[in-house]
């Protein structure tokens, strides 16, 4: 079943029209955006697969959703990635029905607290990681966004969305 351009906008417009609050901004509001995307991934589609502690600033997976008859049905393809200091929903990469969305935009080159060096310097195991990463541990993927002055993380275990946590906010002045 494809989705349609129309549904998807419908999908992201919420998103894009809020008018974001301090305490909840922009890398707030396209980390849930990403986590809600996320948490319909087949964990078996990630690409690239590269597991901690081996940070990636683009995800591609298959969506998928269970039926009220049981079955999995597949929603498409998606990759969510760093574009020029955005991030940007790819549905359908590579294929004539390829569409791009930005989610956010002012995202920094490195996530908080890094410097280009070589060195873990903001202590969260991951050395000089974009402004928006992805880890993965197995079926937990963490996803780390500095964007706006702003930085977020949050945790989505794949494949039937068990638990989604928002783990860490740090606003900078």
């Amino acid at each position: 079943m494809k989705t349609s351009l129309l549904a998807s906008l419908l999908a992201v417009l919420p998103l894009a029209c809020q008018q974001p609050e301090p305490e909840y901004g922009l890398a707030r509001i396209a980390l849930d955006a990403i986590s809600e995307r996320l948490q319909a991934a087949d964990s078996t589609s990630l690409h690239p697969r590269a597991e901690m502690p081996v940070p990636s600033s683009s995800l591609q997976y298959a969506r998928e959703r269970r039926t009220p008859e049981g079955t999995l049905e597949r929603l498409g393809t998606e990759r969510i990635e760093l574009d020029a200091g955005r991030v940007v929903l790819v549905e359908e990469p590579g294929t004539p029905e390829e569409r791009r969305s930005v989610l956010c935009d002012r995202v920094a080159p490195l996530l908080e607290g890094e410097v280009r060096n070589g060195r873990d310097d903001n202590g969260n195991g991951l050395i000089d990681e974009p402004g928006l990463c992805f880890v993965r541990y197995g079926n937990l993927v963490t996803v780390y966004l500095t964007a706006a002055g702003e930085t977020f993380s949050t945790a989505v275990t794949l494949r039937y969305a068990l638990a989604i946590s928002s783990t860490e906010h740090s606003p900078r002045g």
